[in-house]
């Protein structure tokens, strides 16, 4: 019988999200999320109310605490200036510049203030069920952070 994966097993929450927060001429990351796990990972990006514009990429490093690097490809997502907006962006592990191990999720505001959120899901997980790498944080549900719950029908 093959094995039956759900799609809350099928995605792994790696590293702690940006939480809403408001930012103008800011940089806001999501740093030291290990390549070694997954063949891909994917950003959720919410802008919110504001009117700044907000980019947002993925980098690359060889080290946890090293320096990183914008990805030579083509990965910057431009949400601009629209209020409300929600988008995804994706990056395949072979994106990465040789030697990476480590990606980061890069978000910048320029101009007016807006408020930003932001959530880097692991998938195609080299191991399964890649659930198995998420932050010790999500199964925290009383700790008012993430919370995975999994109804079985």
């Amino acid at each position: 019988m093959p094995f039956t994966e759900q799609a809350t097993q099928a995605l792994s929450i790696p590293i702690n999200s940006i939480y809403p927060t408001n930012g103008t001429g800011t940089i806001n990351t999501i740093t030291q999320i290990p390549l070694k796990n997954f063949r891909r990972l994917i950003a959720h990006v919410s802008q919110g109310l504001g009117a700044g514009t907000v980019t947002a990429y993925f980098c690359g490093c060889n080290t946890t605490n090293g320096t990183y690097a914008a990805l030579s490809t083509n990965t910057v997502m431009n949400l601009g200036v629209a209020a409300n907006t929600e988008s995804t962006l994706e990056v395949r592990a072979d994106q990465f510049n040789a030697g990476n191990q480590y990606a980061q999720l890069t978000i910048t505001v320029a101009g007016t203030a807006s408020n930003i959120a932001a959530t880097v899901f692991g998938y195609e997980s080299h191991y399964k069920p890649a659930s198995q790498w998420d932050v010790a944080t999500v199964a925290a549900a009383s700790s008012g952070l993430i919370t995975r719950s999994v109804c079985n029908i």
